[in-house]
């Protein structure tokens, strides 16, 4: 948590206004912690291809944002 707040205000401080952030569509944990902190899914989803030197796996990425203008800690 504090992580995600010093990024934000950083972020904030340089000119920021709107923070994008892609998480696996499987990870509902990931989306628990992001909603948390006020971030809400934009409807964008994209393909990603996991590669290995054994394979590879498809996923889905979901895409959360933020407006952090009005950001204070």
């Amino acid at each position: 948590a504090a992580l995600m707040q010093a990024a934000e205000q950083r972020l904030a401080e340089r000119g920021f206004a709107k923070v994008h952030i892609w998480y696996l569509a499987e990870n509902a944990r990931a989306r628990k912690f992001y909603e948390k902190f006020g971030y809400v899914a934009d409807g964008t989803t994209a393909p990603y291809t996991f590669s290995w030197s054994t394979g590879s796996q498809e996923k889905v990425l979901v895409r959360l944002h933020k407006d952090i203008t009005s950001v204070s800690y």
